[in-house]
């Protein structure tokens, strides 16, 4: 796949796994910063306590705010999936119109997360018939200026992103970032953003300090979301340096 067009005016910010409208993701990955008062109490203490569709509003607004924060009008904004959550698809289109409309940043671009294809998609009661999954993702899909199941975005500072709602092993370009048993050297940074796996894994699945160059952009995988292009690649420094490393003393060898 050809690299998504850089962004020449601004920077590129990615988020995952925002799963707006769903009650039930504040408790199965303990969103405590969408808690007041009782519930988040309640939460912090290992004790049981409720959400509802009031707890979801505000969830989106804390949500939505946030992104208006840290992303502007200059900028590029890519959601690496599991966006809203729905019951139907004219529901879903909906949802991410009013979601779309009041971020400050219009160049949004979405890549598609198993929520982001099924109907019902772990919204509220059902109280319709599914619909069929391609309706669901040709609603979710209209509003953003583009629309994948993975993309190459290239950055500034020659940075190349491989975004994919799923943890991958390896990504297009990902031995110009200096994967051992590769000869040569670039300087070419190829980066990996995915989301998906919640606070199931505290560490990343694939960032062993000699190979993978890899972030969980989730709201849960950091705590500056959503994440600046510049700044994952200052955070996977440790990580470009260990491989070059690697391959300077397996050339020495050689």
């Amino acid at each position: 796949m050809e690299p998504a067009d850089c962004n020449p005016n601004g920077h590129t910010f990615f988020l995952a796994d925002l799963h707006l409208y769903s009650p039930a993701i504040i408790k199965h990955t303990k969103r405590t910063w969408a808690l007041e008062g009782p519930a988040l109490e309640a939460c912090l203490a290992g004790r049981p306590y409720e959400v509802n569709r009031d707890t979801a509003a505000w969830m989106n607004f804390l949500i939505v705010e946030r992104i208006n924060r840290r992303v502007g009008p200059d900028d590029r904004l890519v959601l690496v999936g599991d966006v809203v959550t729905a019951n139907t698809a004219a529901q879903a289109y909906g949802r991410t119109v009013f979601l779309l409309e009041r971020l400050r940043c219009k160049n949004v671009h979405l890549v598609l997360g198993n929520h982001d294809c099924a109907v019902p998609n772990v919204g509220y009661a059902v109280t319709d018939a599914p619909q069929y999954r391609q309706d669901f993702r040709k609603a979710i899909s209209l509003p953003y200026r583009s629309v994948h199941d993975a993309c190459l975005f290239v950055c500034h500072g020659g940075i190349t992103v491989w975004a994919s709602h799923y943890p991958h092993i390896t990504w297009p370009n990902a031995s110009k970032t200096g994967l051992p048993g590769h000869a040569s050297l670039s300087k070419t940074q190829s980066i990996h953003v995915y989301g998906h796996v919640h606070n199931s894994w505290m560490e990343s699945p694939v960032s062993h300090p000699e190979r993978w160059c890899a972030v969980n952009v989730g709201t849960f995988g950091n705590e500056n979301w959503p994440l600046r292009d510049d700044e994952i690649s200052a955070m996977l420094a440790p990580q470009r340096k260990a491989m070059i490393a690697h391959i300077l003393q397996g050339e020495d060898h050689a």
